[in-house]
């Protein structure tokens, strides 16, 4: 799947792991733009949970290939994005809220 001109809008995103019996926020994160790896020149999404993850420590933020961000996989037998958009307006609010507690107040 070529990528090229195809990225994701900055905003919220679930996994295709996502668990609407789970929490609000489980597989959820804020897509912050896409970066250039200068070592290889390779296109990467710059992203950040929306959940707790002590392996993540230290950093706070994720990279993902590009092309792999925006794949299609394989779940329950059917093809699904990688990473879908969340556009609910009620929902983008609540997310905007969790945002805020773990990164704006953070030093």
């Amino acid at each position: 799947m070529s990528t090229l001109g195809n990225f994701p809008e900055n905003g919220f995103y679930r996994h295709y792991k996502y668990d609407a019996e789970g929490d609000l926020n489980n597989y959820t994160y804020e897509v912050l733009g896409v970066g250039r790896n200068t070592e290889d020149d390779m296109l990467v999404v710059i992203y950040r949970p929306l959940y707790g993850s002590a392996w993540m420590a230290p950093a706070t933020h994720l990279s993902r290939p590009l092309e792999m961000f925006m794949e299609h996989v394989t779940k329950d037998g059917k093809s699904v994005p990688r990473f879908s958009r969340v556009r609910d307006s009620g929902l983008i609010s609540k997310l905007e809220q969790i945002r805020t507690q773990m990164y704006v107040h953070k030093k």
